[in-house]
This record gives structure tokens, C-alpha cells and sequence, in this order.
């Protein structure tokens, strides 16, 4: 009766500790320093709950958050004149009205006017990864000239050159796919 006895004790250690921890894990201790925040009201919550509301039903309307975000970042000045504006928006719908037309026609139809779309975004990639390409090589032209400048460890400057032509030889075939 003893190994039956000791596997009972077992299963009942395993049933009392184990499986709670397995089912509802305990969370690790807060870091020392940590003050708990305090307690909300249920006013607080609500008021919450009454902005959260209002934000979510504010994001439904595209230029009250156009304007918004604008008025955060201090760009009040920088809005589009109504002329402009006009301007936007004939363009805007001259294009939807011309692609729907295109769409009308099928697929055949559409294939060059999305090859078009799809180029001028490939090159907008491009161009942006040429300007990255450039600033980060200019970033590691200064760090190398700030760092690397009288010093007698060749190995750190030796790096960097052969890093410097590793990214003009990338650039070089970004361009010539071009």
C-alpha cells in the first residue's frame, strides 16, 4: 500500500499546486520601484469610456481628423487654398472616372493602366531607397571622419572602406536597374 499511497499523495499535490498555476499562471513581480497607480473613480471611467467613444465616433469623419492631427503638429498654415483644393479634388475624380471606364473593358484593358500604377510605385521605392542609401553612406562618412581620423587601428577604418564599396556596388545596381 505504500507506492499506492505515494502516487495518491502525488496526484494530489500535482491536482492542488500544479494545476491552478497551469490553468491561471501567477504574473511575475513588479519591478522594485514600481508605484502602483491609484484607483479610478467611476466617474474617471466613464469619462473615459465617454472620450474613447467620442474619438471612435470623430474617426468616421476623415477631414475632422485630417484637422486635428494638423492643428497637434502645428500645421494650420500649411493648408491647401480652396483653389487647390478644387483642383484635388476634379483631379482625383477625372482619375476614379477614367478608371472605372478602363474597368468596364476588363482585365486586358486595365493591365497597362495598373503596369503604369505599379511603375511609378516601384520607382518612388527606388528613389527613396537611393536617398536612404545616400544619407547613410554620408552618416558613415562623418561617424568614420569623427572617429577614425588620427588614430594607428587600421582595422576600424579598413571596415568601413570596404563597407562604403559593398553599398556603392548596391547602388550602382539599383541604378542600372533603372
Amino acid at each position: 500500500m505504500g507506492k499506492e499511497a505515494h502516487f495518491l499523495r502525488r496526484a494530489y499535490r500535482y491536482i492542488r499546486h500544479d494545476v491552478p498555476e497551469i490553468i491561471f499562471p501567477s504574473s511575475l513581480p513588479n519591478p522594485p520601484g514600481y508605484i502602483e497607480p491609484p484607483r479610478k473613480t467611476l466617474r474617471q471611467h466613464v469619462a473615459k469610456i465617454n472620450s474613447a467613444i467620442q474619438r471612435y465616433i470623430d474617426s468616421w469623419d476623415s477631414e475632422k481628423l485630417q484637422a486635428e492631427l494638423k492643428r497637434q503638429r502645428g500645421d494650420v498654415n500649411d493648408s491647401l487654398t480652396k483653389e487647390e483644393e478644387r483642383m484635388a479634388a476634379e483631379e482625383i475624380s477625372m482619375l476614379a472616372k477614367e478608371f472605372k471606364d478602363v474597368a468596364r473593358g476588363g482585365a486586358h484593358t486595365m493591365w497597362p493602366h495598373l503596369q503604369h500604377i505599379y511603375k511609378t510605385r516601384v520607382r518612388a521605392y527606388r528613389e527613396a531607397v537611393n536617398q536612404f542609401i545616400e544619407g547613410y553612406k554620408e552618416g558613415l562618412a562623418e561617424k568614420s571622419e569623427g572617429t577614425g581620423g588620427g588614430g594607428g587601428g587600421g582595422g576600424s577604418s579598413n571596415s568601413s572602406s570596404s563597407y562604403d564599396s559593398a553599398t556603392a556596388s548596391d547602388a550602382e545596381k539599383m541604378e542600372k536597374t533603372k
